[in-house]
């Protein structure tokens, strides 16, 4: 027994191990507080936000849980503070009643540097969310039972300092982040690409969602880098190349041959026969599938069929704009006009363009060598689409044709 000793002038009777098992609860709570006001605190509310949308997730669980805590965080830090303080100075009162003053302050500084505050932090710094969550409800009953003392400081605190902003990302400061992240993969899994490697028995498991996690990446950075770049920068051919017709030409077996070799899906046509630059409308090649109901000898000319009106953007517009507008577009096209004169058409972009740009951007000299087998592949399904439907049609004007 510890008899005739006191703490704080109360006398204490009771065995030494029980003091162990106090000073062993103590240690490890004051370890718990100083790891949670790590880690609770280093977790952004906004990530949390999204992660508790994910609701058949462990982490969408775990994150809603630990908002619970965070709907009042001056509160919860004062709590914690509040019970780490009164953990860490009733240590060397307990060892005081077992050792001298000096060898309790010895005991007590070692075990709180080294079970208080090294380990604890260490291991909850990277299992943040995990464990914080874990002892969500831990942290409320503290609250509840400190609520004397923190409730007010906490509301003070709200009042002086204000509530906690999230951190919200610039375009170019995200697009930064997706790099680090991509560059992160590829230092991970980088040697998994070496096809002398001999094959493991995960890699069928493993290696495609790598891949498709690559592939997200670029098409990111390239969606988040279509504000600086402007339609002109996506033309590839100006409007005096390009296949265009008159809206009175008569529609012939080789005006079609002559659209099937240029592989359009769109014809640009004008009114204005001195100026074949100033185009207005625009004609579907599907539509030309009306000569299969067509008399035999009948003149059909251009303005008989169904003809769209063709939009105008400025060729200083940016890209993401003209995604914007073409994505909702059933035309898919758009003719690009200059920046000092409106009424000059420069060229026509389409949608597969744009999208060829986002791809084209998507890509980081880092990993680049990593991603070469892959380069274009988004634009390659795209176009092998469009190209399959084309050539369907194609074939069908040119059988019609040539009946």
């Amino acid at each position: 027994m510890a008899n005739g000793y006191s703490i704080l002038g109360v006398p204490v009777d009771v065995s030494i191990w029980t003091l162990m098992m106090i000073i062993t609860a103590l240690v490890v709570l004051a370890g718990l507080m100083a790891g949670l006001i790590i880690s609770v605190f280093s977790l952004d509310k906004d990530r949390l936000k999204v992660l508790a949308q994910r609701s058949e997730t462990v982490e969408g669980r775990r994150a809603r849980r630990l908002l619970l805590v965070l709907q009042n965080p001056h509160w919860v830090l004062v709590t914690l503070v509040v019970v780490d303080s009164a953990a860490t100075e009733m240590l060397p009162l307990l060892f005081n009643v077992l050792l001298s003053p000096v060898e309790a302050v010895i005991m007590s500084v070692i075990l709180l540097v080294i079970c208080g505050e090294i380990i604890p932090e260490a291991v909850f710094t990277h299992h943040a969310l995990a464990l914080s969550s874990a002892l969500a409800y831990l942290v409320l009953a503290l609250m509840v039972v400190t609520a004397p003392i923190s409730w007010p400081v906490g509301k003070v605190l709200d009042w002086c300092v204000g509530s906690r902003s999230g951190v919200a990302f610039k375009r170019g400061q995200l697009r930064e982040v997706i790099r680090y992240r991509a560059a992160q993969l590829y230092d991970i899994h980088g040697d998994d690409d070496d096809e002398t490697a001999p094959p493991r028995e995960s890699s069928l498991d493993t290696r495609e969602p790598r891949l498709m996690h690559q592939l997200e990446t670029q098409i990111m950075l390239g969606v988040l880098s279509l504000s600086e770049y402007v339609g002109s920068s996506v033309l590839k051919k100006s409007i005096r190349a390009t296949f265009t017709v008159h809206r009175d030409a008569v529609v012939s077996k080789r005006m079609v041959q002559s659209m099937v070799t240029h592989k359009l899906n769109h014809i640009p046509v004008y009114s204005d026969v001195g100026n074949p630059s100033n185009v207005t409308q625009v004609l579907e090649l599907r539509l030309l599938l009306f000569f299969a109901y067509c008399e035999e000898g009948a003149s059909i000319r251009i303005r008989d069929l169904p003809l769209l009106p063709l939009p105008r953007y400025s060729a200083d517009t940016p890209c993401n704009l003209l995604l914007d507008y073409l994505r909702a577009s059933p035309l898919q096209v758009v003719a690009l006009t200059s920046p000092d004169n409106a009424a000059r058409v420069v060229g026509i972009i389409s949608a597969s363009d744009v999208v060829e740009l986002v791809h084209r951007t998507s890509f980081d000299t880092a990993y680049v060598e990593s991603h070469r087998p892959q380069q274009g592949s988004v634009v390659q399904s795209f176009r092998a689409h469009n190209a399959s439907m084309t050539h369907e049609t194609n074939q069908m004007l040119l059988n019609d044709m040539s009946t």
